[in-house]
């Protein structure tokens, strides 16, 4: 029996408006609508719901200059917190005195197109690696970024990035006010409590993926 191209069109459109309630949330879900697009194919127009319902939303906060965004603006401009990749690119071959981000904005979203039309065949797969690649490319990573990413780590089974989700609470340990509000960077030691777990679980999950798959070899 045919499934019903209605059905279809209801799940979609259902999947588009709760795409939309999370974006009005947070941005951070916006990153995976170009992959979503291809993975719904000749339904992706429902995904303009994803858009039409934030800024719907956010008309309620003043119409018609809508300042919502301007507080997000002003924030992501200059903070920097967390970063997993950009200090080392900093320290050696790009230097970034004033620690602006808007560069590099530009790029998490260049990857995040790139990889979207890599996985548009596999977009489970791809799901996780939007995400894992914005929360490596972010300047500013706080844990709670990770809820985003950890529903999709667990249906993957991608045990490192659970791994990063709780070491990267260590630097609440050293904590400090000026954290939101000035440049601030980890020292070494730091990024190293932050970064080894997941690096290490990264390659035990390696070898345990490979292993497996040796197996499966007949002699």
């Amino acid at each position: 029996m045919r499934a019903n191209p209605g059905n279809h069109w209801l799940l979609a459109s259902t999947a588009a408006a709760l795409l939309g309630v999370a974006i009005s949330i947070k941005l951070i879900p916006l990153l995976i609508l170009p992959l979503c697009a291809f993975a719904l194919r000749r339904r992706a127009p429902v995904l303009l719901l994803s858009l039409a319902l934030p800024a719907a939303l956010g008309l309620l906060y003043g119409y018609p200059q809508v300042p919502i965004w301007d507080s997000l603006g002003n924030f992501a401009h200059v903070t920097r917190l967390n970063d997993l990749f950009w200090w080392l690119i900093e320290e050696t071959v790009w230097p970034n005195p004033r620690q602006k981000n808007y560069r590099y904005n530009v790029i998490i979203i260049a990857a995040v197109c790139s990889i979207s039309l890599l996985f548009w065949r596999n977009w489970r797969r791809g799901l996780l690696w939007v995400l894992g690649t914005a929360t490596i490319l972010t300047p500013v990573l706080h844990p709670w970024y990770l809820t985003w990413l950890l529903p999709f780590a667990a249906w993957r089974r991608a045990q490192p990035w659970q791994v990063l989700s709780v070491s990267l609470f260590a630097y609440y340990l050293f904590w400090n006010e000026r954290l939101f509000w000035l440049p601030w960077r980890s020292e070494p030691w730091l990024r190293a409590i932050i970064m080894l777990p997941p690096l290490v679980a990264l390659l035990l999950f390696c070898l345990t993926r490979g292993t497996a798959r040796l197996r499966q070899i007949p002699p």
